[in-house]
C-alpha cells in the first residue's frame, strides 16, 4: 500500500515596506499550489488611485485607457526585458497580466481601488531542484520574484510621477 505524502499547499507573503521603495502600494508574492515547490508564483499589486486636477474633466474611457495604457508600458518596458533570460523564470511566454480597473475612475472626485496581478511560471515546471517559496530560508525564488515586483513598484508611474496620484489607503 502506497503512504500517502501530505504537502503543504499555498503561501502568501506580504511585502513589507522595509522590503519595498514605494510605501503606497500593497504588495504580495504567493502561490496557490505547493509552496515547496511552486510551478506559478503570482505577484499581487494594490493601491488607491485618483487622476490628478489636469485629468478631472476626462472621460471615464479615456482615463481608463490611460491607465491601462501606463501599466501595461511598465509590464511591456520594464519588466518583460528583465524577464527575457531570467533563470527562476524561464516561461516568459506564458506569463499572465491581469488589470482591474473600476468602471469609474473619477466618481465624485474620490480615490479608485485598482489591482493587478502577474502569474510567472517557475523553472519548477521541470528542474530536477526544487526551488520553494519562502522568505525565511531557501529565499532565492522569493527574492527574485520581490525584484520583478520592485521593477512595478519603483515604476515612475507607481511612484505618482505621472497623471495620477497612488496612495495604499482611501483615506
Amino acid at each position: 500500500m502506497e503512504e500517502e505524502v501530505l504537502q503543504k499547499s499555498a503561501r502568501e507573503i506580504k511585502v513589507t515596506d522595509i522590503m519595498s521603495e514605494n510605501k503606497d502600494v500593497k504588495i504580495t508574492i504567493g502561490t496557490v499550489e505547493n509552496r515547496n515547490n511552486p510551478s506559478t508564483i503570482y505577484i499581487s499589486f494594490s493601491f488607491w488611485l485618483k487622476p490628478d486636477i489636469s485629468l478631472i474633466n476626462s472621460e471615464q474611457d479615456y482615463l481608463k485607457k490611460l491607465l491601462e495604457h501606463e501599466l501595461n508600458s511598465v509590464y511591456k518596458n520594464e519588466v518583460k526585458s528583465f524577464l527575457k533570460d531570467n533563470y527562476f523564470f524561464p516561461y516568459k511566454h506564458d506569463n499572465i497580466f491581469i488589470i482591474t480597473i473600476p468602471d469609474n475612475l473619477n466618481y465624485n472626485s474620490k480615490k479608485n481601488y485598482v489591482s493587478f496581478e502577474l502569474y510567472l511560471h517557475t523553472l519548477n515546471i521541470e528542474s530536477e531542484k526544487q526551488y520553494p517559496l519562502n522568505h525565511k530560508k531557501d529565499t532565492e525564488l522569493f527574492f527574485e520574484s520581490l525584484r520583478v515586483a520592485k521593477l512595478f513598484s519603483s515604476s515612475d508611474f507607481l511612484m505618482s510621477k505621472k497623471r495620477f496620484k497612488i496612495n495604499k489607503t482611501s483615506r
